[in-house]
């Protein structure tokens, strides 16, 4: 059984048994032999998902798409753009994000003989998951050093090393993030930073690096205790401060709108950060365009959905901060005024 997200629940012949029209406040509950329509009331027999493709896409809000395609669901995005870039984008980091990283990589080499020319990781509004599949992650883009350690009132509880020989440790490198990048995301992307192994592009990131344990009480409730800090190889505390880009991007969102930003350190009760968050000063800024009124389309600042969505060439396309990235994993744009 497959369960994505709106509440659309398949059976593995594709038969539906659950789904959620957005067009009510319900939940409409779906037996393989009884299909309520997102158009009447009327009850179906058990139809299979080819034949109400149209029916799925009035449900999902996918009127513009031309099938149903449920690609747009999965967790890792991979394409070969223009000039040979490996286009790798991580939505979270989940049980088998590594094996379906190495299955992308093979799938786009295998759509040309030429070798890749470089990577660009997007990791934008990835809010994190499993520590031990980013670090898994991590590892191929790293021929050795460590991936980040954990720390407990100032000792260092375990350091995690990469292993080498990554399948892409060689390739020059950028790594795409935002203001929602979170968790296990900013563990790789300090890493790769530290590292000197990418080039970090867009905004600082989210902020969130402590470790949180549960402990029981009597009578059914907990306590919440803050036992580790996560740090990356550099010895920086990721916890409240985040991971500064080396070439900050600008949205024109949040220059417009900045308190529509929340980070780890504007939430009541945060864990404060150690010391000092330090900005790169250095860093080039590049200021997105505001979008034209006309502009129509979903916001592209929090990352493609799907391969299609991701331009074969980005370069002056509706995705300011891709185009970015895009050029400096060529070698057009660098982090050095």
């Amino acid at each position: 059984m497959i369960m994505l997200p709106r509440a659309i629940l398949f059976d593995l012949d594709d038969t539906i048994l659950q789904a959620h029209d957005r067009a009510d406040a319900a939940w409409r509950v779906v037996c393989p032999v009884h299909l309520p329509t997102p158009r009447s009331d009327e009850v179906a027999p058990g139809i299979p998902l080819a034949s109400i493709d149209e029916q799925m896409r009035t449900i999902l809000g996918f009127l513009d798409r031309a099938a149903f395609d449920r690609t747009a669901f999965a967790d890792l995005v991979g394409k070969r753009l223009a000039s040979d870039v490996l286009y790798l984008r991580l939505k979270q980091f989940q049980e088998g994000t590594h094996r379906e990283l190495l299955e992308a990589v093979g799938r786009a080499r295998q759509e040309s003989s030429h070798p890749f020319t470089g990577v660009l990781l997007d990791m934008r509004s990835n809010p994190g998951g499993l520590v031990d599949e980013a670090s898994e992650v991590a590892d191929e883009f790293l021929a050795g050093g460590t991936v980040y350690s954990t720390r407990h009132r100032g000792q260092v509880v375990e350091q995690i090393t990469a292993r080498g020989g990554g399948a892409l440790a060689e390739l020059p490198m950028t790594v795409l993030v935002n203001e929602y990048s979170a968790s296990a995301a900013e563990l790789v992307a300090g890493a790769l930073q530290d590292n000197r192994r990418a080039t970090i592009v867009g905004a600082p990131t989210f902020g969130k690096g402590s470790v949180q344990s549960i402990v029981d009480l009597p009578g059914g409730a907990g306590l919440k205790l803050t036992t580790m800090r996560y740090y990356t190889p550099s010895g920086h505390s990721i916890q409240a401060q985040g991971i500064q880009p080396d070439i900050l991007v600008e949205s024109s969102r949040v220059a417009t709108a900045p308190s529509r930003v929340t980070r780890e350190r504007d939430l009541e009760g945060h864990l404060p950060a150690e010391g000092e968050t330090t900005a790169r000063n250095t860093a080039p800024v590049y200021r997105s365009p505001a979008p034209s009124q006309s502009a129509k389309g979903a916001d592209p600042e929090p990352g493609p959905r799907t391969a299609a969505d991701v331009p074969s060439n980005p370069v002056g396309g509706p995705d300011f901060a891709l185009s970015i990235a895009y050029q400096v994993v060529r070698g057009v744009l660098t982090p050095k005024k």
